[in-house]
């Protein structure tokens, strides 16, 4: 589903969720007005420098990987800077059209050094990206290889999960092999400060391997690319489509009930639709937000 444009005006059409995914789930789970104007309401989203650098960095660390691939004898050099500079400058472009004020994005990092435009162009984004590469060089993981031989780069796990009435959607960052333990290992990339606080992420990627592929991950980790190394491994093996997919199902219900209460907490501050959201004071709450009393929106499920 494409990401909703920063544009203000009439409410968008009202629709149902049109698929699942681990990133709904995790909204619901933290917050689920965010689902309900986000995915719902089609309220309008503001730009963030972090979902921006965070994008590019996935871009630029996928390159380095299918380079990796190719053959060493007539491969070129891989030119870091070259390659950062041009995920970045796209993923900004994409996303400039969706926000197209730069000066009312977000961003993290503190007053003295926030993460904006240079900060992210000039050297935080070339670090993390580097950080990934040195950890690659280091690793005796070779990446995984499908029955097809595709490599576990960015592999399109969507599927049809027990227990869940729609299809989830899912990309995982990577997949490794183990060839000392014979184990495959999924990886997801982090450019935040922050390693998430439950490993269900990695796990729905685990049980769309099996479904989609009829093999097993055993590991999970994120890789976080601020500190160079891996963090904490999770332990797969529970995260079987059943499991999964009744979680799901716990998403579904919620959305056929229209069930979505605002948890105000203090990520509400990074929240993406904010503006829209009556809890917050969001000014465009009266447009989006049935919670708010002078809702002119349309008529709520």
């Amino acid at each position: 589903m494409p990401r909703n444009k920063s544009i203000v005006g009439e409410p968008l059409p009202v629709g149902k969720l049109g698929n699942l995914s681990y990133s709904t789930f995790d909204n619901w789970l933290q917050c689920p007005k965010k689902v309900e104007l986000s995915k719902i309401r089609k309220a309008p989203t503001q730009g963030a420098w972090w979902f921006t650098g965070g994008t590019a960095v996935h871009t630029a660390t996928e390159a380095y990987d299918r380079w990796s691939l190719l053959d060493p004898t007539g491969r070129p050099r891989f030119n870091l800077h070259e390659e950062w500079e041009r995920a970045f400058d796209s993923t900004l472009w994409e996303d400039q059209e969706r926000h197209p004020d730069l000066d009312q994005w977000r961003h993290g990092g503190n007053k003295d050094t926030p993460e904006t435009h240079d900060r992210w162009k000039i050297t935080l984004g070339p670090e993390l990206v580097a950080s990934y590469i040195k950890w690659r060089q280091r690793s005796q993981w070779t990446l995984w290889l499908t029955p097809d031989g595709e490599p576990g780069i960015e592999l399109d796990l969507a599927g049809q999960f027990p227990g869940a009435a729609l299809l989830v959607k899912a990309y995982v960052d990577r997949i490794f092999s183990d060839p000392i333990m014979d184990q495959l290992i999924v990886v997801d990339l982090k450019s935040g400060t922050r390693q998430p606080d439950s490993p269900l992420q990695l796990g729905v990627y685990g049980a769309g391997m099996a479904i989609k592929y009829g093999v097993h991950a055993t590991w999970g980790y994120c890789f976080m690319n601020r500190k160079g190394e891996l963090g904490k491994p999770y332990d797969l093996t529970k995260y079987t489509p059943e499991y999964v997919g009744k979680q799901f199902g716990y998403l579904n219900k919620a959305v056929d009930c229209g069930i979505y209460p605002a948890h105000v907490t203090n990520s509400c501050r990074m929240c993406d639709v904010s503006t829209a959201c009556y809890a917050q004071g969001g000014e465009f709450s009266k447009l989006f937000d049935p919670d708010d009393p002078d809702w002119v929106g349309n008529v709520p499920f």
